[in-house]
């Protein structure tokens, strides 16, 4: 087991421990890139269209089962409990989905090969996902290692993937899969310790929680289709080593993004990334409009590198809200994941049915141009999340000290609420409404507060807030 310094401000995490299960996460994602972004699975036939992931629709397929099963997840754990042998199932689908489209590319088998391949592989990682998303519940500050890890996991097994020969890249992909299952069997049950500070004093507003989860997951929906949109409008891009390539850079740059936290006390912060990768996204599309060949493969590279970044970087943004509470890791994984497979179906297959008709191929770039507006209020929408989400972090992270001086000064349950309240900047009147308390007996406790935490003002409670908030 490795430990990491991690971020200790607002968010109140100290360090990070990593084990070897910590890969499984990181193997379900190189086999969606091993399996969908290499000539893995569709060498032979990407060598004749020139780019392997939109050479088939057994990919729109498998998005589409994946998003429907991803949706479906979050409802079917709170009725029915998963185990290691639906974790098993779930593998083998995968496994077995993918060798069907290897072969079937290879041996140009009938279509129904393919569709089982795509639904295999569409169920069984929708499935895996979610569980590995049930897995992480509670689990806290190590989560913030999840998404560096899984980032360098994914770019070294797609680099190994394409070093292979064919057949045993192949079947590399499709052991990927179980790699993540035999690792999600490891993992031990969550510590039944909850996260959430002051779950008992300060209620958590979970609708406002869910709300924000829902843009953000919208938002990068949107940034997905875009980038899909550029990639599969760049059909004509022959070099196949720019899709593998595109994926590791992006993956490169998500290590980049994230992997700060865990060595600097500070958050992540999702709109600053975000600023840069939705610049990216318009170099593409304008690199798309200009439409000579350099300028295409570059585009190319540009909208594989970004689509992968927002794959990897909301989960990584979620983990703070996870943490307190807001939502469940089962749901942020299903829903974040859910829109990112939504937004590679909707872009892929708006471009590749552009791409095959003559009269909308010849206005593509007035959709550029309209899709370099829709990027410019895509950044307002973030930035705006952006300040709704540090709002509810700041208050977490205020429950959070107080929960602090409540367990070393010993306050009572109503002293605890009260002093949280004096957090928030609220007035003795505000308190005495909202708790339907008398004002007397509100100040009988504010006294009381004062003298235990020995403060003699707001300002050094305050204060004395702050510094239970950075540090441990």
């Amino acid at each position: 087991m490795l430990y990491f310094p991690a971020m200790a401000n607002s968010l109140n995490i100290s360090r990070i421990s990593i084990g070897a299960d910590d890969l499984g996460p990181g193997l379900w994602w190189a086999w969606i890139y091993c399996t969908w972004f290499t000539p893995t699975v569709f060498g032979s036939n990407a060598e004749q269209t020139g780019v392997a992931v939109f050479s088939d629709p057994s990919w729109l397929l498998s998005l589409a089962t994946c998003a429907a099963t991803l949706f479906a997840m979050p409802k079917l754990l709170e009725k029915r409990k998963f185990g290691s042998r639906q974790s098993i199932i779930a593998a083998c689908l995968v496994a077995a989905g993918t060798l069907a489209l290897g072969l079937s590319v290879e041996a140009n088998e009938p279509a129904a090969y393919l569709a089982f391949g795509a639904i295999a592989t569409g169920m069984g990682s929708g499935v895996l996902w979610a569980l590995w998303g049930k897995r992480f519940e509670k689990r806290g500050r190590d989560m913030m290692a999840l998404v560096p890890l899984s980032a360098l996991v994914a770019a070294g097994c797609v680099m190994l993937a394409l070093l292979l020969p064919g057949a045993a890249a192949l079947s590399f992909a499709a052991a990927l899969p179980l790699g993540s299952c035999a690792l999600l069997a490891k993992r031990k049950p969550p510590n039944k310790q909850s996260s959430a500070p002051l779950d008992e004093i300060v209620s958590l507003d979970k609708k406002k929680g869910r709300s924000v989860l829902i843009r953000l997951c919208a938002a990068t929906l949107a940034a997905c289709s875009v980038s899909s949109f550029a990639q599969a409008t760049a059909y004509g891009t022959p070099n196949l080593g720019l899709l593998p390539s595109g994926a590791v850079f992006g993956m490169f740059l998500v290590f980049c993004a994230s992997a700060p936290p865990l060595f600097m006390r500070r958050p992540f912060n999702f709109v600053k990334p975000t600023r840069y990768l939705l610049f990216l996204e318009a170099i593409a599309l304008a690199l798309l409009i200009y439409g000579n060949y350099p300028a295409l493969s570059v585009a190319y590279f540009l909208a594989t590198a970004v689509s992968v970044c927002f794959d990897f970087l909301l989960v990584m943004y979620l983990v703070a809200f996870i943490e307190k509470g807001f939502f469940s890791s089962t749901l942020a994984f299903c829903l974040s994941e859910g829109f990112v497979q939504v937004g590679w179906l909707i872009g892929n297959s708006a471009g590749i049915a552009v791409s095959r008709n003559a009269y909308a191929y010849e206005h593509l770039n007035a959709a550029y141009l309209v899709l370099l507006c829709l990027l410019f209020l895509l950044l307002v929408f973030v930035v705006e999340q952006q300040g709704n989400a540090e709002k509810m972090a700041a208050t977490t992270a205020n429950e959070s000290a107080v929960k602090t001086l409540a367990e070393r000064y010993s306050l009572s349950k109503r002293e605890t609420e009260i002093c949280a309240l004096l957090g928030q900047g609220r007035s003795i009147p505000f308190i005495s409404d909202s708790l339907f308390l008398a004002k007397s007996t509100v100040e009988t406790h504010v006294k009381h507060v004062y003298a235990k935490l020995d403060v003699h003002s707001r300002q050094e409670l305050l204060s004395l807030l702050e510094r239970a908030r950075t540090t441990r």
